[in-house]
C-alpha cells in the first residue's frame, strides 16, 4: 500500500471554507474517553471502531470534530475466473482461478496533519492525498496474473484539498484547531492457480497478500 502527499498548484478560487464549531446539529459521542462532535453528513459513513482509532491518534484531551469522510467504491467482492495470455505456445489461453480472503477491515494508517490554525487566523491549503492498492507475493508472479488480481481491488482513493481553514474565535477558550486526515485500508490474502487450454498444464499455485484503500476521514482537534 502506498500513500503519497503531493502539493498542487494554487487554484484561483477556494472550493470550501472550513470553520469547525461545536454546533447543536452535530452528534455528540464519547469514544475511548474522547469527546467527538460528528457532522450529520458523515453519519453512517464512520464506525465506532474507526472513531476509536482516531481517538488513539489524537493528542491531548481536546474535542475531536469529524467533518468529512471520503469512501472507496469497492465492495470486497470475490474474484471471478480471469483469462490471460498464455506463456506456452500450444495453449490458446490460461484460466486463472483466483480467490480473495479479507483478513482485516478498516485498518487505520498514520494520520497526516493538514494544517494548524490559531485564533482568528486563516490558512489556505492546496494539497492532494492519495491512497493506492498493493499486491504482494513471496515469489515472482506473472505480470498478467498481478493485473488480474489488481482488477478485483479498489485501485485508489484521491482527496484533493483546496481549502481555506479558519481558526477559533478569540474568547472561545480554544487556542487552535489542528486539522488531520486519516486513511483506512482493507487487507487480506489471495490464492491463484492457472490451467492452460488446451494442454491442461497447471500454473502455480501462487499466493500472497493485498491491501486496498477504503476511506479517508478528515477530522479536527480543538486545542484548549
Amino acid at each position: 500500500m502506498s500513500i503519497s502527499l503531493s502539493s498542487i498548484a494554487m487554484a484561483q478560487s477556494i472550493e470550501d471554507t472550513v470553520a469547525p464549531v461545536l454546533v447543536s446539529s452535530n452528534i455528540e459521542k464519547v469514544i475511548d474517553g474522547k469527546n467527538f462532535s460528528i457532522s450529520p453528513n458523515v453519519v453512517g459513513k464512520i464506525t465506532d471502531e474507526e472513531l476509536k482509532a482516531i481517538s488513539q491518534q489524537a493528542n491531548g484531551t481536546g474535542d475531536i470534530i469529524i467533518s468529512n469522510v471520503i469512501e472507496g467504491t469497492n465492495q470486497i467482492s470475490p474474484f471471478s475466473q480471469n483469462t490471460v495470455t498464455p506463456s506456452a505456445w500450444y495453449d490458446t489461453h490460461i484460466i486463472w482461478d483466483i480467490t480473495k480472503q479479507v483478513t482485516q477491515r478498516d485498518t487505520p494508517l498514520a494520520a497526516q496533519q493538514i494544517t494548524s490554525v490559531g485564533q482568528s487566523q486563516e490558512r489556505t491549503i492546496n494539497t492532494t492525498y492519495k491512497l493506492s492498492a498493493n499486491v504482494s507475493a513471496s515469489v515472482t508472479i506473472p505480470s498478467s496474473l498481478k493485473t488480474s488480481i489488481e482488477a478485483g481491488l479498489a485501485s485508489e482513493i484521491t482527496q484533493s484539498i483546496n481549502t481555506k481553514y479558519s481558526g477559533p474565535k478569540v474568547g472561545s477558550g480554544i487556542v487552535s484547531y489542528v486539522f488531520w486526515i486519516t486513511p483506512f485500508e482493507n487487507r487480506g490474502t489471495w490464492n491463484a492457480t492457472g490451467k492452460g487450454n488446451f494442454s491442461g498444464d497447471i500454473s502455480g499455485p501462487y499466493s500472497g497478500s493485498w491491501q486496498e484503500p477504503n476511506k479517508f476521514v478528515e477530522w479536527t482537534q480543538a486545542i484548549k
